[in-house]
């Protein structure tokens, strides 16, 4: 898998995006046209990962899907008989409704489904829908452990019409006992204990079968009922677009000057997450309805807000990252099903926006988010692609921002990255890391911080200035002249970066002016310190680490070293001429050192101060080493650089 860089965006955006068809749209019509009798044909679906596992195990029952070249579906429905399965064995890969819904389908075949998939999903809740199949006479089985995937399925003995089962686990477990109901003798009854959760996502279900033409009566989400002998109608279908989608560019228009016109969407949905919009009205932002969309109004400040997203859980990571950018701070509660989604996304939202700088407090159903000025960073994104998308749409915002295994959004939205880019951002794609360089202040702890983590990356560790004083066989302070020519010392610095970030695992440590400093290259006129950035920048591979600490132990920790081994670097700021007068009024080396010193520290502290900002805006990571051990700075890094 590869990553992807995402550059700051500085202009004003204005465009015009097209939305996919909707994820939860596209797979309950995929189980229903299956069940109708005879051809139906699906306008417009989505294609991703989620349908495509979808497809093939329909597939492997025995339906006839054939995908046309425009990307339409046609399906030859069975009418609910599987008299042609060529495989008993499924794999859902990590789609949770593809899951879901496919157990339940899996007992109309009246023969043993094997069903399995990976990763998260063989770790995610799917006991409740097992107890409610296993009531109405189905034969169930876990085969490795209970309450999650891998499953063995058998519904020859159903023997019963009746399920209850809580609502407040997943509504995915109701619609594919609905999808179902149809073709079980007798029908379904469907009782709710406790609170229904997510109903748009029921609502959905309900409006969808009735397009095919079976009823489903709805008692105010306490129970459903689908009388028997009702028959799925095969037909036409046009998918309407994602909402769910639609959020990461909403939010990206609310975050820049300029207006974003989102397309392919229907504001009379059934879809929760239709209802974004209206939370970043109330976050402050201008939006418009259109006939098929939305245009959203961006550059207002944004208002911290509290809002329960029970019903739009899916959206809550991006209403958090708007949260980022807000006057005060926002409280999003209702996300109990959050935690139990491809990863945790509650507290994985608490950790990589923490990596950020930006404070989140959680419980195990809401997240507050305290506003503040984010940082680069590498995003891990725990094959989730709603954590990709959410930073993504961060990384416009703050630039040098990097998502891990940018594959993940295939998923559920495969063109976003092509989207985002042609919107106007700029993105990169990094296949592997190439290298580390590490950036950041003199005593900052890059140099004792390279050997070892270049030792767990099993990757060769060059310290920049010692390469250049072994290369030229002087000392920095005897290239510089201590000191009065920088620019000699520069114009190799620069060359020896380009030469050590062409060497493939590779952890370099660099020198405290790498990227940052104003010393100036004729022949161009830009600095040193640009072109340095540039060079890294076009570094493809390259992941930036800025080591930092406070202010005053690196004050401390330069101090400690100047008095064990004087005069060890020479001044950035050096003015020759006044330092000589000073130091000719000095009567003996005690108090000329003593002088040097204070210079030294001086120095140090306006040139830290100078440079912080910029190696802030370089890095994609950034560590602070003031309290840690070595090792503990070492697997700061790690965490973030290794899945």
């Amino acid at each position: 898998m590869s990553n992807i860089k995402i550059e700051k965006f500085e202009k004003e955006l204005n465009c015009e995006v097209q939305m996919p068809g909707s994820k939860s749209y596209t797979n309950r019509v995929l189980i229903i046209a299956s069940l109708a009798k005879g051809k139906s044909k699906i306008i417009s679906p989505l294609h991703s990962d989620d349908t495509k596992y979808m497809i093939e195990s329909l597939k492997k029952l025995g339906i006839k899907i054939e995908v046309l070249s425009n990307g339409d579906i046609e399906v030859e429905g069975n009418g609910g008989k599987f008299n042609n399965i060529k495989s008993n064995d499924l794999f859902t890969g990590i789609a949770g409704t593809t899951s879901r819904f496919l157990t339940a389908l899996s007992v109309l075949t009246k023969t043993e489904i094997s069903l399995s998939g990976e990763g998260k999903i063989l770790e995610r809740p799917i006991g409740d829908l097992v107890d409610g199949l296993r009531q109405i006479g189905a034969e169930i089985d876990y085969t490795e452990k209970k309450g999650s995937l891998p499953l063995k399925i058998n519904g020859k003995n159903i023997n019963s019409s009746e399920i209850k089962m809580s609502g407040e686990v997943s509504s995915q477990f109701f619609t594919a006992l609905m999808l179902i109901a149809p073709h079980l003798e007798g029908g379904l009854k469907i009782s709710v204990i406790g609170k229904q959760i997510s109903k748009s996502y029921i609502d959905i279900t309900i409006n969808l079968m009735k397009e095919f033409g079976v009823e489903v009566v709805n008692n105010n989400y306490k129970e459903y009922i689908i009388k028997g002998g009702q028959k799925y109608r095969a037909r036409e279908y046009k998918v309407e677009g994602d909402w769910s989608s639609a959020s990461y560019f909403c939010a990206l228009g609310a975050l820049h000057r300029g207006s974003t016109i989102i397309k392919n969407l229907n504001n009379n949905s059934s879809q929760g997450d239709k209802n974004f919009p209206k939370v970043l009205e109330k976050m402050g932002v201008k939006v418009e309805y259109l006939e098929d969309g939305v245009k959203i109004f961006g550059g207002s400040l944004l208002s911290g807000i509290e809002i329960n997203m029970e019903q739009m859980p899916d959206t809550a990571m991006t209403v958090a990252i708007l949260a980022v950018f807000a006057n005060k701070n926002t409280l999003i509660t209702g996300l109990s099903t959050l935690k139990d989604k491809e990863t945790d996304r509650i507290e994985v939202m608490k950790e990589e926006l923490g990596k950020m700088g930006v404070l989140v407090k959680t419980t195990d159903s809401s997240m507050e988010i305290i506003p503040s000025t984010p940082k680069s960073a590498i995003i891990k994104t725990y094959k989730d692609h709603r954590i990709a998308m959410a930073f993504a749409v961060l990384g416009t915002k703050v630039g040098s921002v990097i998502i891990k295994n940018k594959e993940v959004v295939n998923k559920s939205f495969p063109e976003f990255w092509g989207v985002l880019k042609k919107v106007g951002v700029s993105l990169s794609v990094q296949e592997k890391i190439k290298n580390v360089l590490l950036i950041g202040f003199r005593a900052s702890g890059k140099s004792s911080i390279c050997g070892e983590l270049a030792e767990k990356l099993s990757f060769n560790c060059i310290d920049l200035d010692k390469f250049i004083e072994n290369k030229e066989q002087k000392s920095i302070s005897e290239i510089s002249k201590s000191g009065n020519d920088w620019e000699s010392f520069r114009k190799l610095e620069h060359n020896a970066l380009a030469q050590v970030l062409s060497i493939e695992k590779t952890v370099v440590s660099a020198g405290g002016g790498v990227g940052v400093n104003d010393i100036l290259e004729k022949e161009s006129g830009k600095t040193y310190g640009q072109l340095n950035r540039e060079l890294i920048q076009n570094s493809n591979g390259t992941v930036v680490v800025f080591v930092d600490a406070k202010e005053e132990k690196l004050l401390e920790r330069i101090e400690l070293a100047e008095k064990q081994k004087f005069n060890s670097r020479p001044l950035l700021n050096v003015n020759s001429e006044k330092l000589k007068k000073q130091l000719k009024n000095l009567k003996n080396q005690e108090e000329k050192e003593e002088f040097l010193l204070s210079e030294l520290i001086k120095d140090s502290k306006k040139a830290y101060r100078k440079r912080k900002p910029l190696y802030e805006s370089l890095a994609n990571i950034i560590i602070d080493t003031t309290l840690d051990k070595k090792s503990q700075s070492v697997e700061k890094i790690l965490n973030q650089v290794i899945d």
